[in-house]
């Protein structure tokens, strides 16, 4: 409604959102991605607001949202890039952000606050979060993987939906004129979209990493087809629907689908492990970190301590190896997953059984 000023658009863009296989898949997990959508929402939000209100609170209230955005994920520095982008194109936008220094400044010093926490916990802890959202993107092991390219470019259209995707291309074909709250929304979708885009094709991409772009593009498709043709909006959602179903269809039964492989399995391995039958058994080591999580999820009523391998000397690299190390002079029978050349640097090597991943 703030952008366009038609409620019925604002309907068919809410019914479009809430109908996404992206929304529907995210419905069955707990993520980090939920909240910082949440708060990039309302930060787009108060964006617009400055321009129709360039008013003190308003500066300030974006300056909360944003840098709680950043507390729930660091794409959240996608919405800093985007706003550079827009204010670098739209005159309106720039003049209400920068005619007054002193609201920019309150902005930008109400974000740092909201951070400084983060910022002295990583301090203290050598920049742990930092090195590992840069381990995740494996900068440092480009490879071309054209594969990768094509195969997250096709995830963005299933979150989507095809019918808006190719839609749009049609309609860009007949040269339609962009209006300037569109050029808004292309602001906060190509910039994410576009540096996700290149490092799965450089390297790997998961299909979430790009989530933040996918609220701006779903509306900016959905305005572009609403002035010409509204049944291919319609279309667009039977087919997310569809999928919507097909996916509660796989989980509900178990399929095995790849999207949901870090997650699958998890009870029968409990069982596989066979850990009731082992009531001496008070500790577990495990070096993989997405495994750590799982079992410690599955196992959270056992009164039982979990460990994660850390080499003396080794960088940590996840928050398990900082918060439940196993130490060298560990001494205590413990189940060990992994691979034994990873606690080799105990003294003394007393597990209970080896179960390779």
């Amino acid at each position: 409604i703030k952008l366009f000023k038609n409620r019925l658009l604002s309907f068919f863009c809410a019914m479009a959102f809430f109908l996404m296989p992206a929304v529907s898949v995210s419905s069955f997990l707990i993520s980090t991605d939920v909240v910082l959508i949440l708060l990039w929402i309302a930060s787009l939000i108060q964006v617009l607001n400055i321009k129709n209100n360039p008013h003190y609170l308003n500066f300030l209230t974006l300056g909360i949202l944003l840098g709680l955005a950043f507390l729930a994920k660091y794409a959240a520095i996608y919405f800093i890039l985007s706003l550079v982008f827009l204010l670098i194109i739209e005159k309106n936008y720039r003049l209400a952000f920068l005619k007054s220094k002193l609201k920019l400044t309150l902005f930008i010093i109400t974000f740092v606050v909201i951070l400084i926490p983060n910022i002295l916990w990583n301090i203290k802890n050598n920049w742990l979060t930092i090195t590992h959202t840069l381990d995740n993107a494996s900068l440092d092991k480009i490879n071309i993987n054209a594969f990768g390219f094509v195969e997250f470019i096709l995830s963005q259209i299933i979150m989507i939906g095809p019918f808006l995707f190719f839609g749009v291309f049609y309609f860009f074909y007949k040269k339609i004129k962009i209006l300037e709250n569109e050029k808004f929304l292309i602001c906060f979708s190509l910039p994410a979209l576009l540096i996700v885009s290149i490092e799965s094709f450089l390297v790997r991409a998961n299909a979430n990493w790009a989530a933040v772009s996918l609220v701006t593009l779903m509306i900016l498709f959905i305005s572009i087809i609403y002035r010409f043709n509204k049944k291919i909006i319609h279309l667009n959602n039977y087919f997310n629907i569809l999928i919507g179903f097909l996916l509660y269809a796989m989980i509900g039964t178990s399929y095995s689908l790849g999207a949901f492989d870090r997650i699958n399995g998890m009870k029968e391995f409990v069982e596989l492990i066979e850990i009731n039958k082992r009531p001496s058994i008070k500790n577990i080591v495990i070096s993989d970190r997405l495994l750590f999580a799982s079992l410690n999820f599955e196992l959270y009523q056992k009164n039982i301590e979990f460990f994660s391998t850390i080499k003396p000397g080794e960088k940590i690299s996840h928050h398990f190896q900082l918060s439940n190390p196993l130490l060298f002079n560990f001494s205590e029978n413990f189940l060990f997953i992994g691979n034994t050349n990873e606690i080799d640097y105990l003294q003394e090597n007393k597990y209970v059984k080896i179960i390779t991943e």
